[in-house]
Parts: C-alpha cells; structure tokens; sequence
C-alpha cells in the first residue's frame, strides 16, 4: 500500500504540531514550578534578612459588591521583638475608632480610642516571654507578616497564578478546606515576596481587599516608637482597664537551678558569632509549656531563641502538642542522633521540636534549618554526657 506524499506531509506537520504543544504545556509546567521556587525562596530570603518594616496598608470589607467598614493601619516592626501598630477604623455611618499597640519586646499594651482620642479601653499584658508562638509571648511581630512571609516559604502553601507587572499573584492553598468556598489570593512584590495586595473571594464574592501604600525594609525604625508608659495606678478602674501578667523573669543560670525542678541543658554549640544574651524563666505556665526555660542568643541581625522544659503529664512530650505552632502542617526532619519535628510557625524557616528523656525543646529564630539541627544535635550530646 502507497501513502502519498501529500498525506506525509500532513502527519509530519500534525505531529510537529503535536509535539511542539506539548513541549510548551511542560515548559509551561516548569516555568510555573520555578516561578513558585522563586516566590519561596525570594519569601525566605526576606525572612533571613529582614532587620525592619514600615508599611502602611489600607483594607476593605465588602457585602454584596459595597465597601461596609474600612481600615487603615500603619506598622513598625524591628526584630526580633519590637512592634508598634495604629489601626483607624471608619463606618459607613461616619464612626471613627483608633487601636494603638506597642510592644517594646516586654510588655505589651493595646489602646482603643474614639474620634476626640480619649481611652476607651486599655489591656496591658506584662513580662511576655521572648519567644514567638509561645504561650505567654503576646507579641505581634510574628502575625504580622512575618508568618506570611513564613507560609510563602513552603511551596505546599500557595499555588501561582500569574505574573505581572513585577508582581505574582498566588492562590493560598487549604483555604477551603476551613472556609467552604473562600478563596484568598496574594499579590506579591517579584523580588521579596512580600505581600502588596490580597483579596477574599465567598462563592465568587469579593469580601476583603488589602492594598499596601508604602513599604520600607530595613532602614530603621525610631526607638520612641516602642516605648509605652504604664499608668500609675494598675487598679482596674470601672472595667476600662486590663491588666495581666506573664510572669516572665530574666534572671542568670543559678537562679534557674534554684527556682525550677530541672536543669536546662545547654547547647555546646552555637553559630559562630551569636552569644547568650539573655536567660529567663516563667513558673504556672499554662496548659503543656508549665515551667520552661528560654535562652535568648543574639548578634547584629540574628537570633536564636530556645525554650525548655520537662515533661509534665503522659502525652505531652509529643510532636503534637504545641498547637499554636499548627503542629497539623508540620513534618519530620532527621536529626544526627534522632528525630525532631520542624513546625511552619515561627520565624524563617518556623520552629524545630523534640525531646529527649523528660525533656522537651523548641527554638527558632532567622540562622536557618541547618545550624538549627547543629544546636539541637549539641543539646542531645550534652544532655548524654549528664
């Protein structure tokens, strides 16, 4: 049988076509991979190098197509610790309402005022612990980007749209999976990741919209900023006021051994310039953290924090009992001399934690996963030579 040259020529043309389709749905396919490695690793990068913030970011809430309530917030932020945020609020009737937080990596105290800027209601909590997610830490620094910049830092997090513009627009993963049928997308700077626009969808409907109007990274920030007086007088005056505390001491190693049931372990090894800058404790912990121990490292620019404590009740020494660090997301990451588990919250690259004997310890802080393991495996090492 002849196949005539014609019809070669057809199939040879279809199959070039065929083929030269496919090979630009997998180049395709690559691009949009390499895009999302780009928009983690560029969030990670950020999350290492980020020293402060300034921003100002008006938002909307929407119902039925209309603008219901806008807010306008400005934030500082120096790290580790320092956070300084002014929220207006304005109603579609005209009302006007002001919140003021300030931490000064201590204490922190949320204002609200109302439009002729008298006090309305005051909450101080004092003695926070340093470290991020804990339960006594109280501290905004993190939930304000920070995090953010830590789900973009999983590629599991977010799936790209598009780019445009210098800008990539990304749907957040596991949305719907709480909210039914929100869908929540971000617009992110090309070169940071950091998020300029975000918007939520209800069943098609736009309810909330974010807009940034300025940001600035790492210039400084004026320390007046996270300075808050706290009143003369601490009673609790007809229910304008309110008042807790934490009960976090800084103290020096000695008063540790003295005032707790165990001793906390040091780390034998500790990247190279970082120092021990600080060590405190909190006695009535609440729920798992009872009585634990923190280590605070610090140079110019990094941090560490570590936190310790034993074993209280049957349970707690697992992988899962820290839920405020969503211990659902978090996966197991191989130790030199065991397991630990790395949790997506906390700062860079989230939270480590594992345990050893009756001990349980976590940290985190902007020196990366790697040297994380190192100062976990020295802990383990130490506390074998006890």
């Amino acid at each position: 049988m002849k196949v005539k040259r014609k019809n070669l020529i057809i199939f040879g043309v279809l199959a070039l076509m065929i083929i030269g389709a496919t090979a630009t749905i997998v180049m395709l396919g690559k691009e949009q991979v390499a895009t999302a490695k780009t928009v983690s690793d560029n969030a990670r990068n950020t999350s290492h190098q980020l020293k402060s913030l300034h921003i100002i970011k008006d938002n909307s809430f929407y119902e039925k197509g209309s603008v219901v309530r806008g807010t306008r917030e400005e934030i500082w932020i120096e790290l580790p610790n320092k956070f300084c945020k002014i929220c207006d609020y304005t109603m579609p009737d005209g009302g006007f309402m002001q919140d003021v937080t300030v931490n000064d990596g201590r204490n922190l105290a949320v204002l609200t005022l109302d439009a002729n800027g008298e006090v309305l209601f005051t909450q101080l909590y004092k003695n926070t612990s340093p470290f991020p997610g804990d339960e006594r830490n109280f501290n905004p620094t993190y939930e304000e980007y920070l995090s953010q910049l830590n789900e973009l830092s999983s590629r599991d997090n977010f799936e790209v749209v598009e780019e445009k513009d210098k800008m990539i627009k990304v749907e957040k993963k596991n949305v719907n999976e709480t909210t039914g049928g929100q869908v929540e997308y971000w617009y992110l700077d090309a070169d940071t990741s950091m998020i300029m626009r975000s918007e939520i969808f209800d069943n098609g409907e736009l309810k909330f919209k974010g807009e940034v109007k300025s940001l600035t990274l790492n210039e400084g920030v004026d320390k007046d900023r996270f300075v808050f007086e706290f009143p003369q007088n601490e009673n609790k005056e007809q229910g304008s006021l309110e008042i807790k505390d934490l009960h976090y001491t800084v103290t020096d190693d000695s008063e540790v051994y003295e005032r707790l049931d165990y001793k906390p372990i040091l780390p034998t090894y500790i990247p190279e310039g970082l120092r021990l800058i600080e060590v405190g404790y909190a006695l009535d912990e609440p729920r798992v953290w009872q009585n634990p121990t923190y280590l605070v490292y610090s140079k110019e620019g990094e941090f560490l924090y570590i936190c310790e404590d034993t074993i209280r009740a049957a349970g707690q020494g697992s992988a899962f009992c820290a839920l405020g660090l969503d211990y659902y997301l978090s996966r197991e990451v191989e130790l030199s001399k065991g397991n630990a588990y790395l949790y997506p919250k906390g700062h860079a690259d989230g939270t480590l934690y594992f345990h050893l004997g009756n001990l349980k310890v976590k940290m985190t802080g902007n020196i990366g996963l790697e040297e994380m393991k190192k100062v976990a495996d020295s802990i383990i090492s130490s506390a074998e030579e006890i």
